[in-house]
């Protein structure tokens, strides 16, 4: 009986010595793979990175920039495996560029040249101008005027010297107040019928919106003139004051003259 015991036990040992030899067997292979595993990672990164750094843990294989990670390849054993395309990692950086437009919405071009008054052809009514009486038509400027031309409708009815003049006058009050601007035309180039005068303001003047008066009379005081400006119903705004004693007082006519301003408009 103690012979079979010795036996047994002599068979245990061997197989335990079997044991730990083939166990002993097994972690040298596994050390070798592992190391073999890396070294073949490492040679192909070599291959394809400049200025890389490769780091490993028991389970990780990191590849750093010298700028920044590229990536991270996380595994479950410590061998990783072999990379079979011939580019391992690419990136790009896209720059991104933007124009800005600015859009100008127009209603209206900055001017535009246009033509206001009272159109009228009808001479059915009139104010005779005179050495002493004067003829002032109210205007209403909405829109700032670049004023370059006046017409006046009528006909001279008499005289043969001195000038017919049309100034541009400010409002005092109801009235007309001081001169901007004035344009003289001779007798002798004044309509014997009526029609339209020319008062040539060019290169023209600048109104603001506001009142203001064309005011007809002759020059110098001493002519002999006498011009018909015709008259219509009211029908635009303001109406024509008249002076009979050379601009001291005014009356409203509650007619409107007939005449035409050519310029530059600015909305």
């Amino acid at each position: 009986m103690a012979e079979n015991y010795s036996t047994v036990y002599k068979l245990l040992n061997i197989v335990l010595l079997s044991l730990t030899i083939l166990l002993s067997v097994l972690l040298i292979l596994l050390y070798f793979t592992e190391t073999a595993a890396i070294t073949q990672v490492d040679t192909i990164v070599h291959t394809q990175f400049l200025y890389y750094t490769l780091t490993q843990s028991t389970t990780t294989v990191k590849f750093t920039t010298s700028t920044s990670t590229i990536t991270s390849v996380t595994t479950q054993t410590a061998v990783v495996p072999v990379p079979t395309t011939t580019t391992i990692i690419s990136s790009s950086v896209a720059i991104i560029t933007s124009t800005s437009t600015v859009l100008t919405d127009i209603i209206h071009p900055p001017y535009y040249t246009g033509e206001f008054g009272n159109f009228g052809t009808s001479c059915g009514s009139h104010t005779l101008i005179s050495n002493t009486v004067f003829g002032a038509q109210r205007i209403i400027i909405r829109d700032r005027v670049h004023l370059v031309k006046v017409w006046i409708y009528g006909a001279k009815v008499s005289g043969t010297s001195g000038s017919l003049r049309v100034s541009i006058m400010n409002d005092a009050g109801g009235v007309p107040g001081s001169e901007i601007a004035h344009i003289d035309v001779d007798h002798l180039s004044l309509p014997g019928s009526d029609n339209f005068v020319l008062f040539d303001f060019s290169p023209g003047l600048t109104l603001d919106p506001g009142t203001y008066y064309l005011v007809v009379k002759v020059v110098p005081s001493t002519s002999d003139i006498n011009f018909r400006w015709c008259l219509t119903p009211d029908s635009i705004e303001g109406t024509q004051l008249v002076s009979s004693d050379s601009g001291l007082t005014w009356a409203d006519s509650m007619l409107d003259a007939i005449y035409l301003i050519d310029g530059d408009i600015t909305p």
